[in-house]
């Protein structure tokens, strides 16, 4: 366990389950500390020869809502920041995308955002049955696009 707020099981297969659970917040988030522990235990796993698969999971009742949004308010207004933040979830994304081992999101709840651009980097996607559970791209209401890849994906 390379981050609190990600753990991870390896069953006799070498498939994993790692599940996110942000503890300092209600849902998770693309929150920059999210991003760069998702990224380092990511790694982690990848460069594992006794991993052969990954099941990517939440421990909250929805998967990822998208960008923190408060993060997103205070964070520095300049296109280089804001453009730094995005190329590490492009390289983040795309690695999940080639690593060359199978990465399944297993949707518990909702995927918002950036949390439904990280579905869909995954090879394959399984949704629980959950009526309340909402997956799509809320910020093109507001004029924007998938900055993750989405669009593509």
């Amino acid at each position: 366990m390379a981050n609190t707020m990600f753990t991870h099981e390896i069953d006799d297969q070498g498939i994993v389950v790692l599940t996110w659970n942000d503890q300092s917040a209600p849902v998770n988030s693309l929150a920059q500390a999210a991003v760069a522990g998702f990224a380092e235990v990511l790694e982690s796993l990848l460069v594992n020869d006794a991993v052969k698969g990954i099941v990517l999971t939440s421990g909250k009742s929805d998967f990822i809502v998208g960008a923190n949004l408060h993060e997103i308010q205070t964070m520095p207004q300049d296109p280089a920041t804001i453009m730094g933040f995005i190329r590490k979830l492009h390289v983040l994304m795309r690695r999940m995308e080639t690593a060359g081992k199978p990465v399944v999101a297993a949707l518990n709840g909702t995927a918002l955002g950036g949390g439904m651009e990280i579905a869909l980097a995954c090879h394959q996607r399984i949704a629980a049955d959950n009526s309340k559970a909402r997956f799509g791209f809320p910020e093109v209401n507001l004029g924007l696009l998938p900055g993750g890849g989405g669009t593509q994906r």
